[in-house]
C-alpha cells in the first residue's frame, strides 16, 4: 500500500483517524504500508501516525519515492506505468 497525500491535520484528526481504522479496517491489519512526506511538518504528522498505528499497520515514512518503493518490494517501472504521476516523486 502506498499514500502520496499532503497532510493537513491536527494531531487530534490522527488521533480519530487511527481509532476509525482500528474500528473499521480491520482487513488491512499488518499491511505494509509507506508514506512520503517531504516537508518538516508532513513528517512530524506523519511520524505521528505511524506511531499512532503501529498495532494495526507496518509503516514507514520516506522522504522520496524511491526508498519507499524498495522497501514495499514494488519495480518502479511497473508503477510509473500504472501512476505516471510518481515520476514527479522521484529525482530521475
Amino acid at each position: 500500500m502506498f499514500y502520496d497525500a499532503t497532510l493537513k491535520l491536527a494531531f487530534e484528526d490522527i488521533r480519530k483517524l487511527t481509532e476509525w481504522q482500528k474500528r473499521n479496517n480491520r482487513q488491512q491489519e499488518g499491511a505494509q504500508t509507506a508514506l512520503i512526506a517531504d516537508k518538516p511538518v508532513e513528517t512530524a504528522l506523519t511520524m505521528f501516525y505511524k506511531r499512532e498505528t503501529r498495532a494495526i499497520r507496518n509503516m514507514e515514512v520516506f522522504s522520496t519515492l524511491e526508498p519507499a518503493l524498495k522497501w514495499l518490494q514494488l519495480d518502479y517501472k511497473i508503477v510509473y506505468d500504472i501512476w505516471p504521476r510518481a515520476k514527479l516523486l522521484t529525482n530521475s
